[in-house]
This record gives structure tokens, C-alpha cells and sequence, in this order.
């Protein structure tokens, strides 16, 4: 949850800072959301990696 007074989380910052680790890929590859998950993108590719 985001304070509307801060803009700064309300408790713990750990969840938001590793939810930007997921950005970077993306920015440095210029995909969309989509693109990054669909088949074939790094988050499949992560997945089938680890099985």
C-alpha cells in the first residue's frame, strides 16, 4: 500500500524494490508486459529453465 501523503510505501519497501528488478529487462529490451511473459520472452524462458 502507497501513503497518498508520501507517495512512499506504508510498510516495508522489499516487495517494491525487487518489483523494479522485473522493469529492468524490459526498459534495456523495450518490450511491453506482454511481450516479456509471452511464450518464448524471458519469464518463460526462466520457467522452463527452472523445471
Amino acid at each position: 500500500m502507497i501513503s497518498s501523503e508520501t507517495g512512499l510505501p506504508v510498510w516495508g519497501h522489499d516487495y517494491y524494490s525487487n518489483l523494479v528488478i522485473w522493469t529492468v529487462p524490459m526498459a534495456l529490451t523495450n518490450q511491453s508486459i506482454t511481450e516479456f511473459v509471452a511464450e518464448g520472452g524471458l519469464v518463460d524462458r526462466m520457467i522452463k529453465a527452472a523445471r
